[in-house]
């Protein structure tokens, strides 16, 4: 690898992307030897679970690499969400603690399935939990087994269309294909060169601008907690709908008084219930108005006193 810029003394990279797209096998491209588990498609046993990290130094500078669990949320499963969430929630207290510079995400994806709906879902949750003003200006698009293309990259890039052509253009047209096999010559060779084209891209982005920190990491958890939100929605809407429809029929037979404190009571503390779970958002505020006009519809004169 050629020398770097006498300015750039580390470089952080944070591997992100589903399961079985090759993330810990790009991170041992790039480390040079094998740290990280690699997905094999007969064992899903071997999935990262846990946050793994290993440092090498490379012509004077440090490179840290960050191999994470993978993103599993196109099926829209709030348990996934918020995993990933608290997996990169840690990822960057882990940099700050360890005071990692330079970071570069790399967002893995594999050259020979097609980018989906599903996969633009995917980095739509990255961009929520980690904003849209300097993330992707520090991505690169990094795709794997580049050795299993028929024809040349150029000839593939140019045949995309949809969602490849949007996260190409969110990553500043940052893509780099990679072989990260090397049973053979032919192989190991294209390991080599497309590692170092990698590491250049990676340099390049690291070197430019400020670096991706963890206080704009935290500026952006409204974003995170409405993405949770909302992905939450369609359970927490049964939810209330049935306890708003308990307390619409309890409305309906209130006769006396203390019936009434003690529907109002009820509505009080779902109502607080719903505020503390919105945090803010407003993605709950039907809610709101509907326990609101409950209260409203709720007599308030009573002809007959009977205690």
């Amino acid at each position: 690898m050629s020398s770097i810029s006498a300015s750039t003394k580390e470089i952080t990279a944070i591997l992100l992307g589903k399961t079985g797209y090759g993330k810990s096998a790009t991170g041992n491209t790039l480390l040079g030897f094998d740290r990280f588990e690699v997905v094999r498609v007969t064992s899903m046993s071997s999935i990262t679970k846990l946050i793994f990290y290993e440092t090498i130094t490379i012509d004077g500078c440090r490179w840290n690499i960050y191999d994470t669990p993978g993103l599993m949320v196109a099926d829209k499963n709030v348990e996934d969400i918020k995993a990933a969430v608290d997996d990169m929630s840690k990822v960057m207290r882990i940099c700050q603690e360890r005071n990692h510079g330079g970071i570069v995400f790399l967002l893995i994806y594999t050259i020979n399935n097609t980018f989906s709906a599903e996969d633009r879902k995917t980095f739509e949750v990255l961009e929520s939990i980690f904003g849209n003003r300097n993330f992707w200006k520090r991505c690169v698009l990094v795709l794997t087994k580049l050795d299993t293309l028929e024809g040349t990259f150029n000839e593939w890039l140019s045949s995309q269309r949809g969602c490849f052509t949007e996260l190409k253009a969110k990553c500043g047209g940052n893509v780099v294909a990679v072989c990260n096999q090397d049973n053979n010559d032919g192989r190991r060779t294209l390991k080599i060169n497309t590692r170092e084209e990698l590491q250049q891209v990676i340099l390049r982005l690291a070197s430019s601008g400020p670096s991706y920190t963890l206080k704009e990491y935290e500026s952006y958890e409204n974003l995170r907690n409405n993405i949770v939100l909302e992905y939450e929605l369609p359970s927490l809407q049964s939810k209330y709908n049935e306890e708003i429809n308990e307390i619409r029929e309890q409305r309906l037979k209130v006769k006396r008084r203390r019936h009434r404190e003690a529907l109002l009571q009820r509505i009080a503390i779902l109502k607080d219930r719903i505020l503390e779970k919105d945090n803010g958002t407003g993605i709950l505020q039907t809610f709101i108005n509907s326990l609101d006009l409950e209260i409203q519809s709720t007599p308030n004169h009573w002809y007959f006193f009977f205690f």
